[in-house]
């Protein structure tokens, strides 16, 4: 974050020095075809197309340099300089770890480099404890890249595989890689050797036999003996219990297996033969050595059909239970946010105080909103002065229009609304009345006034005419404001 921030910050200050130049050559073009009320949309055009072309070139320099390092660190591994090749891949990172690239421009090169990395690290015999979550990291974002995981199997297959992050891997790897029988294969010898039998190695156990492969026998001897130590006892341990009859010399486990299996399943279409094939071989057994025999075996999971309550209850039920999962999810997802946020605040407060790195961003935030707050005093004080300009203009104009110097006051009152009332009136009888303030005195009047007029003449004569119709009871003439 704080990398994307001075990234941001850097073209900021590019953009403004290089724009400000490039400005005050340019503007002066535009300054006969624009009101300098709109000279600053093309400035903030400039500084914008620089702002993006500044990051463009930055991110092609950076670009450039990681190619380059990573030509070089491949000479130096095709070489036997393994040591001088990871180096240089060190420089490479290094560029990702400073200013120079933008958060979309490390987002495009650095899937070449890291892939890069993870085929160094994977080709050394000596692993150290970065280089292998170096690989694992990788293999957790790509594990579709069927040359990388499969080199990890085969790194990894002669030993223990108990970390989590190993086991995770293992099923994103298998799963991802579906058709890759010899991944599949290697991913079945690491499930069988740490004996798993959780969904992920039942999987691989199944696409294994599927393809019928070389390793298919010895999976299914391995597998029935997991099978009769988890006291398993359904179809398919069936299945695997009597191909293991037919395969290993010691029978006991598999004929075992397969009384429990007799016993505690139930005949379908679809296990009908299997369970034939296993009667004929327990025919000659009495029942006691088979009661012996299924001990220690669980019968299979059978789902009980309950009975269905009544659509009443059943709906407020529904509804209870949603509504109590509503409030805990709602409650968990209240309860992660703050505590989300109270964690990285406070690793954010800690880490403004005690990093040098953190005062030195401070720093360019400071000045670059001190910088924002300059620009944006000159724009706000250039529109005063533009509006001031027009303004006075206007005023101008409005004393030049203003010919009619004298108007008719024909009542005055203490009450504004008196006034309006008036004026009101006035106006039914299609009349230019209207209502001004005057003090007089400790008093404020709110004087009613009709038209305007060149000359006292022609304003007595209308008012005499007014008196005469009856609309108004007397009259002076006033100065019209």
């Amino acid at each position: 974050m704080l990398l994307i921030i001075r990234n941001l910050i850097f073209r900021f200050w590019i953009s403004l020095i290089t724009g400000g130049l490039i400005a005050l050559w340019a503007l002066p073009l535009f300054s006969s075809h624009v009101s300098l009320g709109w000279m600053l949309l093309p400035a903030m055009t400039i500084l914008f197309l620089i702002f993006l072309f500044t990051g463009w070139l930055l991110n092609l320099y950076g670009t450039n340099i990681v190619e380059s390092l990573i030509s070089e660190a491949a000479i130096l591994e095709s070489a036997g300089r393994h040591n001088d090749a990871e180096g240089i891949y060190k420089k490479a990172v290094a560029v990702f770890d400073s200013f120079i690239l933008s958060y979309l421009g490390k987002k495009r090169s650095s899937a070449r480099l890291v892939a890069y990395m993870a085929r160094f690290y994977l080709a050394r015999a000596e692993k150290k404890h970065g280089s292998e979550a170096f690989i694992i990291s990788y293999l957790e974002s790509h594990p579709e890249d069927s040359e990388a995981a499969e080199n990890w199997l085969q790194q990894i297959k002669n030993r223990p595989v108990t970390q989590k992050e190993h086991q995770e891997l293992l099923f994103l790897i298998g799963n991802s890689q579906q058709d890759n029988m010899s991944i599949q294969n290697t991913l079945a010898r690491l499930y069988l050797s740490a004996e798993r039998s959780d969904f992920p190695a039942l999987q691989t156990y199944r696409r294994v036999l599927k393809s019928g492969g070389k390793d298919a026998k010895h999976i299914i001897v391995n597998l029935s003996t997991i099978f009769r130590n988890d006291g398993r006892a359904d179809e398919w341990a069936l299945e695997i219990y009597l191909q293991a009859y037919q395969i290993i010399d010691d029978k006991s486990n598999a004929l075992k297996g397969i009384a429990a299996c007799v016993h505690w399943m139930t005949k379908s279409d679809s296990d009908n033969k299997l369970l034939h094939k296993a009667k004929e071989l327990l025919f000659n057994i009495n029942e006691d050595q088979l009661k012996k025999m299924r001990q220690g075996f669980n019968p299979p999971i059978v789902q009980t059909i309950k009975k269905k309550p009544s659509s009443t209850f059943k709906t407020g039920w529904v509804f209870f239970k949603m509504m109590i999962r509503v409030g805990a999810w709602l409650y968990c997802i209240a309860q992660s946010v703050v505590s989300s946020v109270f964690y990285q605040g406070t690793r954010l407060i800690q880490f403004a105080i005690y990093s040098r790195r953190s005062k030195q961003v401070l720093r360019w935030m400071f000045t670059m909103v001190l910088a924002s707050g300059i620009i944006l005093l000159v724009i706000n004080t250039v529109g005063h002065l533009v509006k001031t300009k027009i303004s006075s203009g206007k005023n101008k104009v409005d004393e030049i229009v203003v010919t009619d110097p004298f108007t008719l006051q024909v009542a005055a009152y203490l009450k504004p609304e008196h006034a309006e009332k008036y004026v009101a009136s006035l106006k039914k009888n299609k009349l230019d009345a209207y209502w001004n303030e005057a003090v007089g005195g400790t008093k404020k009047w709110y004087q009613v006034r009709v038209s305007h007029f060149a000359d006292k003449a022609s304003a007595r004569a209308y008012g005499e005419s007014l008196k005469t119709r009856g609309i108004i009871d007397d009259f002076f003439v006033a100065n019209y404001p």
